[in-house]
């Protein structure tokens, strides 16, 4: 990403699998932009192309705010009316046939499989079983039956732009990983940066089709635990220093937890 003039934002993508990505992350912003007057502002990228018609970048005005803000300074009940009103116009676009369906059970089966044969050897046998407990969980009250609708994939700190001067989130970047799935899911960055109970507002405020009560389940019991995983299986796989034990107790500290 290359910013120009503190005005425009240049994305260039360097291999074929992200330059579609880019393609369908454009086509998805236009229509979501189309769909309602939208409560947060989202880029509104423009393709650039060369004269061999290869795509060279894509391009969009700076959204004004900074990513990453500690929950401190953002988990407020107006905040969490402007994420949840935001996810319900997301939520209920239209689907379009251009997005894929990657979180399917085969998907979290997978997960689990990884693991079991890369984590659980570090692991103690009261831990290996306190993650399994939280996969069956998982497994019996998901299904392929679940609600899907369009959702923004990769929901975190890093991608709500916040005005920090009346710490008010104002916009929403980074859809790269947009895709057809379940909507529970979109509140697992939220859930595992800001905890449950500004999740639990932010959700009150989202008015779509599926049923909230079972909706918070999976976020309480397995989404927002979920990220502690994906970060100790991309640490081992590339062989970074792995810190288990402060790993295992936000696990540990965030299924405890109840929201208010």
């Amino acid at each position: 990403m290359v910013l120009i003039n503190n005005q425009l934002v240049f994305r260039f993508p360097k291999t074929e699998q992200v330059t579609e990505c880019v393609k369908i992350e454009t086509r998805l912003l236009h229509d979501l932009q189309k769909q309602t007057s939208l409560n947060l502002k989202v880029p509104q990228p423009t393709l650039l192309y060369c004269s061999k018609q290869q795509l060279v970048c894509s391009c969009y005005d700076l959204i004004e705010g900074d990513a990453g803000i500690d929950s401190r300074e953002v988990a407020s009940e107006d905040n969490a009316r402007r994420l949840g009103e935001f996810l319900t116009q997301l939520h209920g676009m239209p689907e379009p046939v251009y997005l894929p369906v990657r979180h399917t059970r085969l998907f979290w089966e997978k997960f689990y499989c990884d693991i079991k044969q890369l984590i659980f050897p570090q692991l103690s046998i009261e831990e290996r079983l306190d993650i399994q407990d939280t996969f069956d969980h998982f497994f019996a009250i998901s299904s392929e039956t679940t609600t899907r609708t369009v959702i923004h994939g990769n929901l975190t700190a890093s991608n709500l732009l916040v005005d920090v001067k009346n710490k008010q989130i104002n916009g929403v970047i980074d859809f790269a990983d947009a895709q057809i799935g379940d909507p529970a899911f979109d509140f697992a960055g939220i859930y595992w940066n800001y905890g449950a109970t500004f999740t639990r507002m932010a959700l009150d405020h989202c008015n779509g089709s599926a049923d909230r009560k079972s909706l918070w389940q999976r976020v309480e019991k397995f989404y927002g635990l979920q990220p502690v995983f994906r970060e100790l299986l991309r640490a081992v796989k590339e062989n970074e220093t792995v810190q288990w034990e402060h790993a295992l107790e936000r696990f540990k500290k965030l299924k405890s937890v109840k929201s208010t």
